[in-house]
């Protein structure tokens, strides 16, 4: 019995390091494209401490303008090459959040999809109202995920797993839907609509 214990327990703490050292690789990966930034804003003028970002309190949210910004920014990736369409409803209900840390979620979600998407395929973002939450679906005409992979994919890649991350601090969820190999893939997001957000405090990062 206690040989079985000091298994469970060696299982576990190798799960638990092995997700430590995910985190730990996407906080050094967006420390340094902070820093990038920092320097880019510091040639125009602008002074900002690392910290501002932590301090930005809960805001109301619309998602159809906040996924337009995202798809501004990706832009220069999606050329002729692609189809992009934003199929989010302009009066979707808002929703409550660190509006940074959602945007950071949907843009690394439409980041995925760009790389995994063949030459020709469509790259499309929806939202439905589900009462007390909203939907939000990313789906993309790319590789697909193999089977064995699917149920795994958000511990083994570093960038979903900071995606789960963020979903899971804002009350929310985030799943693989539906993919395919060769067909592509969808990946699904539910968080609370703004009144419906519990314990307001918990997405906030505290200095």
């Amino acid at each position: 019995m206690d040989n079985q214990n000091s298994t469970g327990s060696a299982q576990e703490a190798e799960a638990i390091l092995k997700e430590f050292r995910i985190y730990a690789l996407v906080v050094s990966e967006l420390l340094e494209k902070m820093q990038q930034m920092k320097k880019e804003l510091s040639k125009h003028g602008i002074e900002v401490q690392l910290t501002d970002m932590q301090t930005r309190l809960i805001t109301q949210i619309n998602l159809h303008e906040l996924v337009e910004r995202v798809y501004q920014k990706q832009k220069q990736y999606v050329d002729e090459r692609w189809q992009f369409s934003n199929n989010v409803p302009t009066d979707l209900p808002l929703v409550e959040g660190n509006p940074d840390m959602i945007e950071m979620m949907i843009d690394f979600l439409m980041g995925n999809a760009i790389k995994c998407t063949y030459e020709g395929g469509k790259i499309q973002i929806s939202a439905i109202d589900e009462e007390e939450t909203v939907r939000i679906d990313v789906q993309d005409e790319g590789l697909g995920i193999p089977g064995e992979n699917q149920d795994s994919i958000f511990n083994d890649n570093p960038t979903l797993a900071l995606v789960r991350n963020i979903a899971q601090s804002h009350g929310g969820e985030v799943w693989l839907d539906w993919s395919v190999l060769h067909q592509g893939s969808r990946f699904s997001i539910r968080l609370p609509k703004k009144d419906n957000l519990p314990n307001k405090n918990s997405c906030v990062c505290e200095e």
